[in-house]
């Protein structure tokens, strides 16, 4: 039979085990405080899941992207595809950035939407209306993609998809009114 010290011993790794556990799905464990959690370490003013693009509507975008990007442009090859692509991409892009800040930065909610919009139109702009700037993009998604088993990445420089970028505005004000009304 184990001494008292070291059941004892056993007793508080378990039970700091089982709080580790209950930290990490971010519940408490019947009145024992949790520890602090990594976003209060890394980014105060937000939670660990970043509620602006842990959302359906974020993910079907991207999935809507996907599905197009992979399915939809090889067998219809239309401009309804080609748009279809920069409007979800513009509407996700912005989410996505912002929910990286907050991980990396202590930056509130409307900075980081804001600093998402401003990182989208810096990178779509110049892809839509340079040739120079398309070619440069696809051989940097075409690299990215080629351990994920993607194809080569093709990308037409054209300034009317310019307009999806109103996505990225709409996902920003959409952002900002989801955390109005849900103030978590």
């Amino acid at each position: 039979m184990p001494s008292s010290s070291a059941a004892s011993h056993l007793e508080a790794t378990i039970l700091g085990t089982a709080r580790s556990w209950y930290w990490c799905a971010g519940m408490s464990d019947r009145g024992v405080p949790s520890p602090p959690s990594m976003t209060t370490v890394l980014a105060p003013q937000t939670r660990w899941i970043p509620p602006e693009f842990i959302h359906p509507l974020p993910l079907v975008a991207v999935g809507l992207m996907a599905v197009n990007d992979h399915w939809l442009k090889h067998l219809f090859h239309n401009s309804v595809t080609g748009k279809l692509s920069d409007l979800a991409g513009c509407f996700f892009f912005p989410l996505y950035v912002s929910a990286l800040l907050s991980v990396l930065t202590r930056w509130g909610l409307r900075d980081r939407l804001l600093a998402g919009l401003a990182v989208t139109v810096a990178i779509f702009a110049p892809i839509k209306c340079s040739n120079a700037a398309s070619a440069i993009a696809a051989q940097i998604l075409t690299a990215a993609g080629a351990p994920l088993g993607m194809g080569p990445y093709r990308n037409v420089a054209d300034p009317t998809d310019l307009i999806a970028l109103v996505c990225a505005i709409g996902a920003v004000a959409w952002a900002l009114r989801r955390a109005r009304n849900d103030p978590r």
